[in-house]
This record gives structure tokens, C-alpha cells and sequence, in this order.
């Protein structure tokens, strides 16, 4: 499986799940998902590693997207919208 990033360009990068823990450890986000503390921006679904659809910066910070095909189409509307 693969996880799309979109960096602070609007280019989306995509992380295959063996680099994917490296990369939650590095941004100080993998604690809080085993926690459960992780919320998709959408739909507050907490995030697990099974679940974990997209992750991009926001306001200096970074957001976290679940893999739910309405949430995903959400965030595909919300680059849109801030891209134009």
C-alpha cells in the first residue's frame, strides 16, 4: 500500500508503507496514532496504520487524511480550492 503526501508546493509525493513509519516517527505523529489521538481532518475517524490515507502540510502544522473515499474526494476539493 502507498500513502500520498502532498508537500508545501502542491505536489503529492507517495510513501510506500516500509518508509511510512520512518516518515510518522520523523514528523512526531506515530505516537499519537498508536494512542488514537490522530484524527482525520474530515471525519475525526481516528487514524491507525491501516487506515491512514494521505498526510499534508496545514498553517505549519501537518493534517492527517483517512483512506474513506469521501474524505479522500474531500481533500482532492480542498487542494483544489487552495491551489487556485
Amino acid at each position: 500500500m502507498k500513502n500520498m503526501n502532498i508537500n508545501d508546493e502542491g505536489k503529492l509525493k507517495v510513501v510506500h508503507d516500509d518508509k511510512l513509519l520512518r516518515l510518522l516517527e520523523n514528523l512526531k505523529l506515530s505516537d499519537g496514532i498508536k494512542k488514537g489521538e490522530v484524527k482525520c481532518k474530515f471525519c475525526k475517524t481516528p487514524i491507525t496504520f491501516d487506515n491512514l490515507g494521505a498526510i499534508f502540510p496545514e498553517n505549519n502544522t501537518i493534517k492527517i487524511v483517512c483512506g474513506e473515499p469521501a474524505c479522500m474526494l474531500e481533500l482532492s476539493n480542498y487542494i483544489n480550492e487552495k491551489n487556485v
